[in-house]
């Protein structure tokens, strides 16, 4: 998620419908779906909490924390 709130999967921009659709499509297929969240550390709580509700409403139910460590 960039610092404006903008969400990619796999290095695509998607919208919210576009994520909960991939993720059924994934699921429907069998998928062990998880998701790695990677947020700039500029992007705002309130987005990154959508983000994971978004991602939970869509029957994700495995979910890490991408981080970067501080030099």
């Amino acid at each position: 998620m960039t610092r404006d709130g903008r969400t990619f999967l796999n290095g695509v921009p998607v919208d919210d419908g576009a994520l909960i659709a991939e993720v059924q499509r994934a699921r429907s297929a069998g998928e062990d779906v998880q998701a790695i969240i990677g947020a700039d550390k500029n992007a705002t709580h309130g987005a990154v909490t959508h983000l994971l509700d978004v991602l939970k409403g869509a029957g994700v139910t495995k979910f890490a924390i991408q981080i970067e460590k501080q030099q």
